[in-house]
């Protein structure tokens, strides 16, 4: 009887081990999948020296996994599974800064809410604009309507292409 037992614990614990496998291979096709659909949309993968847009949301890392061309949005937008953080795209000058507000604000999504959160209080810098490429830094305090909960974004690092003039 006790090897029996064992014997179905042993097949349990195979089974269950496949089973996370199986999830495994599942998440990593449907995040290839989500990333050839936004490509097809026109959204640009992040990468090293390419599109890049990073930043601690309340403290905790944040990536970007895609970006979509200015051209194509008239916003500098970086997406993280489903959340976005998206700014007007300020004077592409390097020195440039812009103070968010009513009238220049941020869209921020958090991931796994459907809400967007507004950036009405930070700053944008255009820190450098060279070889069809911009970069700059951001950080910003997203509220909520009808809520006095607040979101900090800090240490926000932008990289996009641009047009050479």
């Amino acid at each position: 009887m006790r090897t029996l037992i064992t014997s179905f614990l042993f097949a349990l614990s195979i089974a269950s081990c496949n089973g996370q496998t199986n999830q495994a291979v599942k998440d990593q096709q449907d995040a290839y999948k989500a990333l050839e659909d936004m490509t097809k949309k026109g959204l640009k993968p992040t990468t090293e020296g390419g599109y890049t847009m990073t930043a601690f949301i309340d403290g905790k890392p944040w990536t970007a996994t895609g970006m979509y061309p200015i051209a194509m949005t008239s916003r500098i937008i970086g997406i993280y599974k489903d959340g976005q953080i998206s700014f007007p795209v300020p004077n592409m000058t390097a020195g440039t800064k812009r103070t968010f507000s009513d009238h220049y604000a941020v869209d921020f999504s958090p991931v796994g809410s459907p809400d967007f959160w507004g950036g009405r209080a930070g700053e944008i810098e255009i820190t450098k604009v060279a070889d069809g490429w911009a970069e700059g830094k951001f950080f910003f305090t997203a509220t909520k309507r009808g809520s006095d909960k607040k979101i900090e974004v800090t240490n926000g690092f932008f990289r996009v292409a641009v047009k050479n003039k």
